[in-house]
């Protein structure tokens, strides 16, 4: 009996927290993106949306030393360049702003999970606009 409860327990708690998750999500206007490459391949290509102060989580994994290069298409309003690529791992006192296309790429100085946010600037956001990107993210060795 005790076991019972005690399962049923576990389930409704694990229940009530999925739930509270997905919800949190979807009103935030908050998606999150596995990155994922194809095999024998070191880049993904991925579109999205943006609205106002929703954003895009891209999350990925990696080793210190490779190279991250991203290459972020927008237009809203005839303007380009209105979303900002922003970096985050557990180990950075701060945010690492990304530049929007960088042929050099950004050193990637930890091992471990990385999440590169796209949001729009606050200007943009403030007006509730909503910008459709288009991200390409690679991953690459240091040469």
């Amino acid at each position: 009996m005790a076991r019972r409860l005690k399962a049923s327990l576990i389930v409704l708690l694990l229940s009530w927290h999925s739930f509270s998750l997905a919800g949190q999500n979807i009103n935030n206007g908050v998606d999150l993106v596995d990155v994922r490459f194809k095999p024998g391949t070191s880049s993904a290509s991925y579109l999205g949306t943006v609205r106002g102060y929703g954003y895009t989580d891209f999350v990925f994994y990696a080793t210190a030393g490779q190279t991250l290069a991203i290459n972020l298409d927008d237009d809203i309003l005839g303007n380009t360049n209105t979303l900002e690529p922003m970096l985050f791992n557990r180990h950075f006192e701060d945010t690492v702003h990304l530049k929007s296309s960088d042929s050099q790429g950004y050193v990637l100085p930890y091992d471990g999970r990385y999440r590169l946010r796209v949001l729009q600037m606050r200007i943009f956001a403030r007006r509730g606009n909503v910008n459709n990107f288009s991200l390409n993210i690679s991953i690459s060795n240091r040469l």
